[in-house]
């Protein structure tokens, strides 16, 4: 009986291992697979010594232990910055499905004078999740 349960449980890390290491496939040649993602929470706002730049820190989550944090675009209309980010996912590799918590930082230079609005969009880009003003 003894011998049965560590054949289970050598079987268990086993598969656990294999599981974790599917990410260590991606290469530098991977192509990649883009999508919108969730924002998350804004976590910290840093001004930095730079004038006119402002660091975002996002915590958030990917829905895959493959899942990496891609980019943000943003639209300029005035004093107004409508923003998403992106995830990617390799094409082809096998990922665990999980819920990963992530933080993300992403920097903005060449901030208007006075008053601007930051207004994160969701990942179904259809509606608000948050509006930031600094001045």
């Amino acid at each position: 009986m003894r011998t049965g349960k560590s054949i289970l449980a050598i079987s268990i890390l086993a598969a656990a291992a294999i599981l974790l290491s599917n990410c260590s496939w991606i290469s530098d040649d991977t192509k990649w697979d883009y999508h919108p993602m969730y924002p998350g929470e804004i976590a910290n706002i840093e001004s930095g010594g730079t004038p006119g730049q402002i660091t975002f820190v996002i915590e958030s989550f990917f829905s895959s232990g493959c899942d990496q944090f891609s980019h943000a675009e943003y639209i300029r209309e005035n004093h107004s910055y409508y923003v998403r980010f992106f995830q990617k996912r390799p094409i082809g590799v096998a990922c665990t499905d999980a819920v990963v918590d992530t933080q993300i930082s992403w920097r903005i230079t060449r901030l208007s004078q006075g008053e601007n609005i930051f207004r994160f969009w969701r990942s179904d880009s259809t509606s608000l999740d948050t509006i930031i003003i600094i001045q």
